[in-house]
């Protein structure tokens, strides 16, 4: 069995002996979002554009290499994959027509720029050309909204450089991302009990965990807990950073919050009035981050609280907890 320099150099090989056209196969080394660099082999179009390809982890491969699949099996299937992907050719396509607007012009593009937010420590490699703000132990990074499809937004991540290029700050950044972000990414709000009914309902295989929920629902005082997101259900933890959205789920609680990120696609919110202590919200985000978490979902082990008296967002430290 070969070692994994062997391996990806054979890989490399044979996937581009299985293309019969002009795309390059490159082994590539990109941040990964909360796992810093890692090496990918990549499928990229034969054109001036070179920001839009088809990525596999090379550190997964390996591992089903190492279980037996053989080497050839693996590099068939990531072709295979590649042609049958419609993301390739979309992406492409979706950056053709933003060249044509011309990205050298912050003018053509200013409408399209949104933010997402990351966790800091976890992700320094990755803002050290990315231009952010930090918020307690979270970054707000920024994106240009290439385009939007039924399989989501396709992005490209603003850089430090992309800033100079653009002679803007990053103030001016965030004022502009801040204002479209909503309006490209409607916050919506749900309660907890109703989400997960609905995912119960959507699975077969849980007729017996929907009856154990009805009936617990219905024998028990329901929890006020509210799941905060965006339309879309992706990197939507970043809504409760909309002007008025917490406010306006105070208003709903007619309560204080506390903000429990579940992930970075959604906030828990929980009224202060309900009596659980942030100790005990502390230790319930830190369990379901180990258990539940993928480690590219993971946000923070930290709670925070909105005071609606004084439209606030702060972080429970340790002491508090």
């Amino acid at each position: 069995m070969k070692g994994y320099d062997e391996f990806k150099k054979e890989l490399q090989k044979e996937v581009k002996k299985r293309l019969y056209d002009d795309r390059e196969v490159r082994i590539r080394r990109i941040n990964k979002l909360n796992e810093g660099e890692k090496e990918v082999i990549s499928i990229m179009e034969s054109d001036d554009i070179k920001t839009f390809c088809s990525d596999c982890f090379l550190d997964g491969i390996f591992e089903e290499y190492q279980k037996g699949m053989p080497l050839e099996e693996i590099a068939a299937a990531l072709v295979r994959e590649n042609n049958k992907e419609q993301v390739g050719n979309y992406a492409m396509e979706a950056a053709k027509r933003i060249c044509l607007d011309d990205l050298d012009d912050v003018e053509n593009v200013k409408e399209r720029l949104y933010f997402r937010m990351i966790n800091t420590d976890r992700n320094t490699e990755l803002l050290e050309d990315m231009p952010h703000f930090d918020y307690f132990d979270l970054s707000m990074v920024f994106y240009l909204m290439m385009d939007r499809g039924d399989s989501g937004l396709l992005s490209m991540r603003i850089t430090d450089r992309m800033l100079r290029e653009w002679g803007i700050t990053k103030e001016y950044l965030r004022e502009t991302a801040m204002e479209n972000t909503e309006r490209i990414l409607p916050g919506k709000r749900a309660w907890l009990e109703d989400v997960l009914e609905d995912y119960m309902e959507d699975a077969d295989t849980l007729t017996e965990e929907i009856k154990e929920f009805r009936e617990q629902k219905d024998n028990e005082k329901p929890v006020s807990l509210m799941v905060a997101t965006n339309e879309t259900g992706v990197n939507g933890f970043g809504v409760i950073f909309y002007p008025e959205y917490l406010k306006k789920t105070a208003e709903i609680l007619n309560d204080n919050l506390y903000i429990l990120p579940s992930s970075i696609h959604e906030a828990l919110l929980y009224p202060e009035g309900e009596g659980c202590e942030s100790g005990e919200m502390l230790r319930m985000v830190r369990a379901v981050n180990k258990e539940c978490v993928a480690s590219d979902d993971y946000l923070s082990d930290h709670v925070y609280y909105y005071d609606r008296a004084a439209d606030r967002i702060e972080m429970i430290t340790e002491q508090e907890g």
